[in-house]
């Protein structure tokens, strides 16, 4: 009898002590796929937040990270996860990406990047990865781009086109849904690069912040003081509209861009884009993290230890899953 309540202490302790680190969309919005605490990686159903499938990522919970010849320490191997079509992507410190094919939550293909992971995002087909990586040690960085192809990976890499200034390096990578577009911001400033059109270089955007920005396939809305701005590719340093809310942290808009939530410290709050002059919906929320479903019918808001995903026509819970559950 001891026994069995020992063990069902030590289940939960690692329950409590086990954290949500990232989650995604993927499988055209079928499925989230989540990562926790000792390289847990769960694909969940996007309907009613049931775990169909869960597996170990190959590596270590911990990883030994040297900072000289004569000193280190072991460091949480935190996995995060990117997703789109049919498939998704994990990393973390041991600097493992990892390809899995959903729903089957198989990995064909494992690269080993240069630096540390700082970011990633994926193309709405999931055939198109870029990733930004940095290392504090030697002052260097990359962002790289990865594309799907039916006998392994293709290349390509972003490195020939440096930060505005030696101290800086590349983050927050983002993609267009259709994978024409990218961008990421450089210490100074954000850079934009058409994909379709490689040859012409990227574009530095003074007015523009990374943080809490969304891209469409014709426009990105940005985080500015007061509110979102939606601007377009051709022009992007124009404001073709202001969507006002007090401080935004996160953007989601879908495919077809009808409709734009933003998450705030306290609400959430949604626009018909078809109609941008009506007043928003708000809602109470609060959540570390918001990611709008790939049909724009749904929300999902994570922190660190539980999942929730909202339909928005009308607003109600579909689900709220948490760890240990």
């Amino acid at each position: 009898m001891l026994k069995i309540l020992f063990c069902l202490l030590l289940v939960a302790t690692a329950a409590a002590e086990e954290v949500v680190y990232s989650v995604a969309w993927c499988g055209a919005g079928k499925y989230l796929i989540s990562t926790a605490s000792g390289r847990s990686l769960r694909l969940h159903d996007a309907a009613t937040g049931k775990i169909r499938k869960s597996v170990k990522v190959p590596g270590q919970a911990a990883v030994y990270v040297p900072f000289g010849p004569d000193s280190g320490t072991d460091e949480e191997n935190r996995l995060y996860v990117t997703g789109g079509g049919d498939f998704a992507v994990t990393c973390g410190v041991d600097q493992m990406l990892h390809w899995w094919k959903i729903p089957q939550l198989t990995s064909p293909l494992h690269k080993e990047i240069n630096y540390e992971l700082v970011g990633m995002s994926m193309a709405a087909n999931g055939k198109l990865l870029a990733y930004t990586s940095t290392s504090s040690r030697y002052l260097d960085s990359e962002m790289v781009l990865l594309r799907w192809q039916d006998k392994g990976v293709e290349f390509g890499s972003f490195s020939e086109l440096p930060p505005p200034d030696g101290s800086s390096s590349f983050s927050s990578p983002r993609l267009s849904p259709d994978g024409h577009w990218a961008m990421a911001f450089t210490g100074a400033d954000v850079q934009l690069w058409n994909l379709t059109r490689p040859e012409s270089g990227s574009q530095h955007l003074k007015d523009v912040s990374i943080g809490g920005t969304a891209l469409a396939a014709r426009h990105f809305y940005t985080q500015i003081p007061g509110g979102v701005s939606v601007r377009s590719y051709t022009n992007p340093e124009q404001s073709l509209r202001t969507f006002a809310c007090q401080n935004p942290r996160a953007a989601g808009v879908d495919a077809r861009e009808k409709r734009l939530v933003v998450l705030t410290w306290d609400n959430l709050y949604c626009w018909d884009l078809t109609r941008p002059e009506q007043a928003p919906r708000v809602w109470r929320h609060r959540a570390e993290f918001m990611q709008f479903s790939p049909d724009g019918g749904k929300v999902m808001l994570r922190s660190e230890k539980a999942i929730e995903v909202w339909s928005l026509q009308p607003h109600q819970l579909l689900f709220r899953w948490k760890l240990g559950s």
